[in-house]
């Protein structure tokens, strides 16, 4: 369905895109559960904006309804909040990790 959406990329040095999330450098716990929610494939978006939120850039994503932005920003960081629980776990007050 979503094979031949066209994807432009913006800004210096993009990432190249992934083709799985098994190849994507996720977290396995990560990868596992994607599975169990039945995301076989990444989207274009996913494809390009996952990577690019791996390296920590700024993603600014305009695509159809239903065709996976918010997992694209959402895996990124899950997989780091994982891969850096940091404060999460020994911080004594709360204080907001990321924002959308």
């Amino acid at each position: 369905m979503w094979e031949n959406v066209g994807v432009n990329v913006s800004g210096e040095n993009p990432p190249p895109p992934i083709e799985s999330f098994e190849t994507a450098g996720l977290r396995e716990i990560l990868v596992n559960n994607l599975k169990k929610a039945n995301y076989t494939k990444p989207t274009p978006i996913q494809k390009h904006a996952i990577p690019a939120g791996l390296q920590g850039r700024d993603i600014m994503g305009c695509a159809q309804t239903g065709s996976g932005k918010t997992a694209a920003f959402l895996i990124p960081i899950m997989h780091e909040l994982l891969e850096n629980p940091g404060e999460i776990v020994t911080g004594q007050c709360a204080q907001p990790e990321v924002i959308i």
